[in-house]
């Protein structure tokens, strides 16, 4: 099991949400819909966050918890 975040190619501004940038296009984490699921439904690898914006994301989750 893993806690994921959906990502949107849709940019949209709120507290719950982080905008990055990747190959070019901008697409926004919403933290506000993250939940828990199983490792078993990841079929493959889809893409890989850079070490800043996963830093980013992490500040964003502590301040929420």
């Amino acid at each position: 099991m893993f806690l994921s975040i959906p990502i949107s190619s849709q940019v949209k501004i709120g507290d719950y949400r982080y905008v990055f940038e990747r190959d070019g296009m901008k697409y926004t984490a919403n933290l506000s819909q993250m939940r828990i699921i199983s490792a078993k439904r990841l079929l493959r690898q889809l893409g890989k966050l850079d070490e800043k914006d996963f830093g980013n994301i992490q500040q964003m989750f502590r301040k929420i918890v």
